[in-house]
C-alpha cells in the first residue's frame, strides 16, 4: 500500500475540519456604526451540487439558462451561519417574508457576490486548494 493510503487508512477522520471564516459587512457596519461580521463555511458537496442544479433552467433536455443570481444567493444562504438568514425574528425584524429577501434587504449585490467568492474559495475552488508538485 501506498504511504499516502497508510496515512489516510490510520487518520482521524473526525480531524477533517469545515472550513470558516468571518467577515465583516461594510454597508451594515457603516449603517449601525458597528462592526456587523458574518460567519460564513463551506458547505458540503451534496448541498453544493444540488444549489447548482437548481440554477440550470431546462427546456427539451437541454440546459437553456443558468441563473447566477440564483446560484450565488442560495450559496450564500447556506454558507452563513452567523446571523441565521433563515430567522423568523431576523426576518420580521428586517421586513422581509423570505431568507432571499432578508440577504437582498441586508446586504449590496456586490456584497452578495463577494461572500459567494468567499464560500467557493473555502469549498476548495480557491487558487491555494491544491497545489502541483514539481518532478515527482
Amino acid at each position: 500500500m501506498s504511504n499516502v493510503m497508510d496515512l489516510l487508512l490510520k487518520s482521524d477522520v473526525d480531524k477533517i475540519k469545515i472550513p470558516t471564516k468571518k467577515v465583516k459587512i461594510q454597508s451594515l457596519s457603516d449603517s449601525f456604526e458597528n462592526d456587523v461580521i458574518f460567519t460564513i463555511q463551506a458547505i458540503p458537496v451534496e448541498v453544493y451540487n444540488s444549489i447548482q442544479e437548481s440554477g440550470l433552467e431546462m427546456e427539451d433536455g437541454e440546459v437553456n439558462n443558468v441563473d447566477i443570481n440564483k446560484i450565488q444567493i442560495l450559496t450564500v444562504l447556506e454558507g452563513v451561519k452567523e446571523p441565521n438568514l433563515k430567522s423568523k425574528e431576523l426576518m420580521s425584524h428586517f421586513k422581509a417574508h423570505t431568507p432571499t429577501e432578508l440577504l437582498q434587504k441586508m446586504c449590496r449585490p456586490g456584497e452578495i457576490t463577494s461572500l459567494y467568492n468567499i464560500i467557493n474559495d473555502l469549498c476548495g475552488f480557491g487558487k491555494d486548494a491544491v497545489s502541483e508538485i514539481k518532478n515527482s
